[in-house]
């Protein structure tokens, strides 16, 4: 092969192997490096149930999307993970829809109608409820 022909094949995978990353592994949440759970409602209250806190850790991951819902967010009310290192605080649509704000950013991710239900129904054991407008 010539020269330009390798320049041209090297310049094409580059590009297919940003694309696939861009796709499928930028703007990831994972909380799986968490070793602290906390909920914020009325309180800070840690959690301390692997079983709840695995269950978070499944929910609470997936691709993130700048948007702007009109479903309400708060600091206030909030799930938080974290390790020595980094943290992530989760804010659940405060109208009960299956919409989460990253931290304080723009940044969501959608989980579906059952992982809501699933959400709540851990969260009610630390005494959140939705709707909570």
């Amino acid at each position: 092969m010539n020269k330009k022909k390798m320049i041209i094949i090297s310049l094409s995978i580059c590009i297919v192997l940003l694309i696939s990353y861009l796709l499928f592994f930028h703007n990831i949440i994972n909380s799986n490096f968490a070793t602290n759970t906390f909920v914020k409602f009325s309180n800070i209250e840690e959690i301390i149930d692997k079983d709840d806190i695995g269950e978070l850790k499944q929910i609470l991951k997936g691709r993130t999307f700048r948007d702007s819902p009109a479903c309400g967010f708060s600091n206030e009310i909030s799930i938080t993970m974290s390790d020595e290192k980094r943290s992530i605080r989760f804010c659940p649509a405060l109208d009960g829809d299956p919409i989460i704000r990253i931290n304080d950013s723009d940044r969501y991710i959608y989980i579906s109608e059952e992982q809501r239900k699933r959400l709540d129904k851990i969260l009610e054991k630390y005494g959140m409820t939705f709707p909570c407008i």
